[in-house]
């Protein structure tokens, strides 16, 4: 390879790394700020919010007692905040989608 062949492919390669940096850093980019979305707590209602007291009794034996095997709480709010869920309807949130994906999953 000659010195003109080298020079030009350390140039197409310095290229191309440069535009591989450039990309994760936007990538890297948007996760952050997807992931401070994410950690926003949202004004939208969940779907645990249109949930009657018998089915959020249900939402909960079926993933405590079901999932877990563990007795189901008696309050979403109090098992919560010992799970570090922002409140219980945050918690019915979560085990709502849960119920979603393990039924689409069968």
């Amino acid at each position: 390879m000659s010195n003109v062949s080298r020079a030009r492919a350390k140039r197409r390669l310095a290229a191309e790394l440069a535009g591989a940096a450039a990309a994760a850093s936007a990538t890297s980019a948007a996760g952050a700020a997807n992931a401070a979305d994410a950690a926003e707590p949202s004004n939208r209602p969940g779907l645990g919010a249109h949930l009657g007291p018998d089915e959020r009794t249900a939402l909960l034996a079926w993933f405590f007692t079901e999932r877990r095997g563990q007795p189901a709480p008696g309050d979403a709010d109090t098992c919560a905040q010992v799970l570090g869920f922002e409140s219980g309807e945050r918690l019915l949130d979560a085990l709502a989608l849960e119920r979603r994906f393990a039924e689409r999953s069968r």
